[in-house]
């Protein structure tokens, strides 16, 4: 009786598995979403920011730079006193982005 159950639950999975793949649920280069991405405007800069001091700020930093519009992805450090930003360059400026670092009282000494 057991075996028919591990039986049942492995095809199970296998079926969901096969739905994810075939219908694009998952991501892989050859997929339309990151087709659509590839399309987009995407800028990379590195932010020097002064006055970072521990996880917190850069967590405040991060959490007020995803609050713009476009931004695909955000790291900061407090170590390294930089904030990373990938963004749509259509949807969003870099002055909007040393604006919102600055706001919450830090200083964009450079942007690159």
């Amino acid at each position: 009786m057991k075996k028919n159950i591990y039986w049942i639950a492995a095809v199970i999975i296998l079926i969901l598995a096969a739905v994810f793949i075939f219908t694009g649920r998952v991501n892989d280069s050859t997929s339309p979403g990151m087709a659509e991405l590839d399309s987009m405007n995407i800028i990379q800069v590195e932010m020097d920011v002064h006055g970072m001091v521990c996880n917190g700020c850069e967590r405040l930093i991060e959490k007020k730079i995803n609050e713009q519009e476009g931004i695909i992805s955000v790291a900061a450090s407090f170590r390294d006193s930089t904030v990373i930003v990938s963004f749509d360059s259509t949807k969003t400026k870099i002055d909007s982005l040393t604006h919102a670092v600055e706001v919450k009282g830090y200083k964009v000494a450079g942007v690159r």
